[in-house]
């Protein structure tokens, strides 16, 4: 299986592996956490919560990419995102709340956006690409 594996990765003309082919295990060590911004706004409170997901340095990584992954069917990117560093920032929710409210709110729009929208990253080695991660729900956490 291994010899398999090996002549599958190095692609028909038994050379480097083509741009594309796995090189390597996924990133490791992905945690995220949540980044807020908030601005009061007469009676109300303008909100904003930041979804952040990060990973350890790749050996031999000269950078990384980020796709998402539509849980709920819509979403997807059609190409990897480049990134130059091991951190991947979206937008995970947002609005405008009373003040005693943003805390519920917030809660709701995360919990819906863990069902719609997933995130995998992998590493740029050389010519070649790492596997990618398993994916990890945009507004997990707590």
């Amino acid at each position: 299986m291994a010899g398999l594996v090996a002549l599958l990765l190095r692609g028909p003309s038994g050379g480097q592996p083509a741009p594309e082919d796995s090189v390597a295990p996924a990133p490791s060590g992905l945690s995220f956490q949540f980044v807020d911004e908030a601005t009061p706004t007469g009676q109300a409170v303008s909100w904003r919560t930041f979804w952040v997901l990060c990973w350890l340095p790749y050996d031999g990584a000269s950078s990384y990419e980020v796709r998402t992954l539509p849980i709920s069917g819509e979403g997807a990117t059609a190409s990897p995102i480049d990134l130059p560093d091991r951190c991947f920032r979206i937008e995970a929710a947002a609005g405008t709340s009373e003040p005693g409210a943003v805390i519920r709110d917030r809660a709701q729009l995360l919990a819906a956006k863990q069902r719609q929208l997933a995130v995998q990253v992998r590493a740029v080695v050389g010519a070649g690409r790492t596997d990618w991660s398993e994916p990890i729900a945009v507004g997990s956490g707590s």
